[in-house]
């Protein structure tokens, strides 16, 4: 679409979304999973810095509703190194020192649910992409 004389991706609308809270997240089936694909993308800000990044829709699917710290940009729009070789966030992004926020989130993954996301990422094939 245009928004504001400049082109911009629309997503479909998520009706009725509600807001979770950091406690909220750390306990929902569909952000645990998908921990490996965030740290995967690099998506430092997935959570958000106000627990305002990812809202439970009314299917009780939780949507990731901003992807703008992911892959080379930083939630602020600025760059940041991006390898897509070495997944450092794996680790970066459950330490509450370099992810305050995430690491409130992720902190309590098991060890299964790390590898059920890492067996997912390595299903995805480039034509997927």
């Amino acid at each position: 679409i245009m928004f504001g004389n400049m082109p911009a991706l629309m997503s479909r609308w998520i009706p009725d979304a509600t807001k979770m809270s950091f406690t909220d997240m750390s306990r929902n089936a569909d952000v645990r999973s998908n921990f490996v694909v965030d740290a995967w993308l690099a998506n430092w800000d997935v959570v958000g810095l106000n627990a305002d990044n990812i809202v439970l829709g009314t299917d009780d699917v939780a949507y990731r509703i901003d992807h703008g710290g992911a892959l080379e940009f930083r939630a602020q729009g600025g760059t940041k190194h991006f390898s897509g070789d070495e997944v450092q966030e794996l680790t970066s992004m459950l330490n509450l020192a370099t992810a305050p926020e995430g690491s409130r989130v992720f902190k309590s993954l098991t060890l299964a649910e790390l590898e059920a996301g890492a067996k997912a990422v390595g299903s995805i094939t480039d034509e997927m992409i």
